[in-house]
């Protein structure tokens, strides 16, 4: 931190192949404009291993992207780290990329924003590589989602019409293909902020509107060209992971646990009699809307630590606590009734 003057390292060893690596959620964000459809792909992994060790190999995690699409940035970051400017590579079968990125004990996250041709309509048929626990299509308003399996995805709410659906616990290689529709763009940040009434209600860009960015790939994420791409990318990640926790309750109630443990052990409690060790954390058999409020209360302390501490500034601050305080309202409404 600023002032100090001295630092604590962590220092893992390294394995090719290692147990305990899971892929937590894979959240494909959709928009179009014009002729183009412009994606962003963001995945959590998560290493449990036990002992705790890194995995370091030429392809760490390996994923799959729509025919045709180029890719326009990616980005990487570990457990506690900061947003690394990392573009994957392709492996050598079609359509099929990886990370040449460790992945250290904790969850690390990947992002990768790309473009593809578009003619009003395209079909997309994605098949896990391995097991993901949320497997979530979002669209803006004025695009239409149909999957092949209508009752795999389930719908989340949300009031500005923006389309949100799950499927959980998606198997390696199941079919989970499905068409997109007509035309629509997210709002940008500051618009979001502002009240306005389209667009996906979450934050994914730094303050310019999706529409006036007519780069590749442009409007949905941090520019690769920012002179502060871990200041840009940060916003990102708040964004995305803040529509995950007012649309997909099951996704925040899945990580609950795991941030009890840090919440309490930064406030010097005892969570032995509430949580396990890490890494063994079995699901309590509590109400799902009491679980979610727990969650919420973690993740507003984790907030007011990190604005503290300055990782997060004021405006990506109010964007993400007004996403907490909405969720934490909708389940107290819940509760209630």
């Amino acid at each position: 931190m600023p002032g100090a003057t001295t630092a604590a390292v962590t220092v893992y060893d390294t394995a090719k192949k290692l147990d305990g690596v899971s892929q937590t959620v894979e959240v494909d964000r959709f928009q179009a404009d014009g002729n183009q459809l412009q994606g962003i792909a963001l995945f959590a992994v998560k290493n449990a291993s036990d002992p705790p060790r890194a995995l370091d190999s030429d392809k760490t995690f390996e994923f799959v992207l729509p025919a045709g699409a180029v890719i326009d940035s990616g980005f990487a970051k570990s457990p506690g780290g900061q947003p690394l400017n990392t573009m994957p590579s392709e492996t050598g079968q079609k359509g099929h990329y990886a990370f040449n990125f460790p992945l250290r004990p904790g969850e690390t996250q990947f992002q990768v924003s790309y473009h593809i041709p578009y003619s009003g309509e395209a079909n997309f048929s994605p098949k896990p590589l391995a097991e993901v626990q949320h497997f979530v299509v979002m669209t803006p308003k004025g695009m239409t989602f149909a999957a092949k399996d209508a009752q795999r995805f389930q719908s989340m709410p949300d009031n500005s019409g923006a389309g949100i659906m799950v499927a959980t616990n998606a198997k390696p290689g199941e079919d989970l293909s499905f068409k997109l529709t007509g035309s629509g763009q997210f709002q940008a940040e500051g618009q979001q902020a502002a009240g306005g009434d389209g667009g996906g209600g979450e934050a994914m860009g730094g303050g310019q509107a999706a529409a006036r960015d007519n780069r590749p790939g442009g409007g949905l994420g941090a520019p690769i060209d920012s002179n502060d791409p871990l200041h840009d990318y940060r916003a990102v990640i708040l964004g995305v992971f803040a529509v995950v926790l007012v649309m997909g309750g099951a996704f925040v109630i899945s990580k609950s646990n795991q941030q009890v443990l840090v919440a309490r052990a930064a406030a010097k409690t005892d969570v032995s009699d509430a949580v396990p060790a890490a890494g063994k954390v079995p699901v309590a058999p509590r109400d799902r809307n009491a679980a979610l409020l727990d969650a919420m209360k973690e993740e507003l302390f984790q907030l007011e630590i990190d604005r503290q501490q300055g990782k997060v500034n004021a405006e990506e601050y109010a964007t993400a606590k007004a996403a907490l305080d909405e969720t934490i309202k909708r389940a107290l409404a819940r509760t209630s009734s």
